[in-house]
């Protein structure tokens, strides 16, 4: 027999306690409120949340392991959620050294993700262990500011799009194969951003954007349909991204 979670979401919210934790959680003037769980009753207890309030979660744990052991259990008990791990940065705060270029896009692409929510989007919730929350990340309006955002329907000459790029630190290449490359044959735009896993590619029908797609840089056969695509700066200052 299937185990239906929106019933036994209804069965918590009519605990007197939960009502209680709403009322705090939705009270302005209180900016913390501390709840004592056990740890077999969070996931539950976190999934009625999130069904409640439809609001941003973020989940901080002691280590990356219980980050993950909890990802999974919240991950079962909601469905509609869209759940992510923040990467462990592989180098320290005063490490000298290269941060691994995965971990930089993994995290910039949950940041970007972040902030371009659609409002039909399902609820965000971010899980993280303490290491990896406590690493300083690069301020939302300075990301803003440096990013852009192209979508279906939208107008702007091609060549103007080609030379902002160039700008801002993307390099033209005959074909796209890795991040921060640009590509322009005739009515098809193709980019690298770096908080996309795979290079996208517009096709213009004139000035407008006709689709934006992603694409396997190897095949250059198109794998996904998209309605928006953003891209940044490539010189942001990574090590504060990461």
């Amino acid at each position: 027999m299937d185990f239906n979670i929106d019933i036994l979401n209804q069965l918590i919210e009519r605990q007197q306690y939960f009502k209680e934790l709403i009322l705090s959680i939705n009270d302005s003037r209180k900016h913390y409120q501390k709840v004592m769980v056990i740890d077999a009753a969070k996931p539950s207890l976190i999934s009625s949340l999130i069904y409640k309030t439809k609001k941003p979660v973020f989940l901080i744990t002691s280590t990356p392991e219980k980050a993950k052991i909890l990802f999974d259990q919240v991950t079962k008990w909601n469905h509609v959620i869209d759940a992510n791990i923040l990467p462990e940065p592989d180098v320290i705060p005063y490490q000298k050294g290269t941060a691994d270029p995965v971990i930089t896009h993994d995290r910039l692409k949950i940041l970007d993700n972040l902030l371009n929510r659609e409002s039909d989007d399902n609820t965000p919730v971010l899980i993280s262990s303490i290491h990896s929350a406590i690493q300083r990340v690069i301020d939302a309006r300075e990301y803003i500011v440096n990013s852009y955002r192209l979508k279906t329907g939208q107008k702007i000459d091609l060549l103007e799009l080609t030379d902002m790029c160039q700008s801002i630190g993307y390099n033209i290449a005959d074909i796209v194969e890795n991040t921060g490359f640009i590509s322009r044959r005739g009515g098809i735009f193709d980019i690298f951003p770096p908080s996309s896993e795979r290079p996208i590619r517009i096709e213009f029908f004139g000035d407008e954007i006709e689709s934006i797609r992603v694409f396997d840089p190897d095949t250059q056969r198109s794998l996904e349909n998209l309605k928006a695509v953003s891209y940044t700066h490539l010189t942001l200052p990574t090590k504060r991204i990461v």
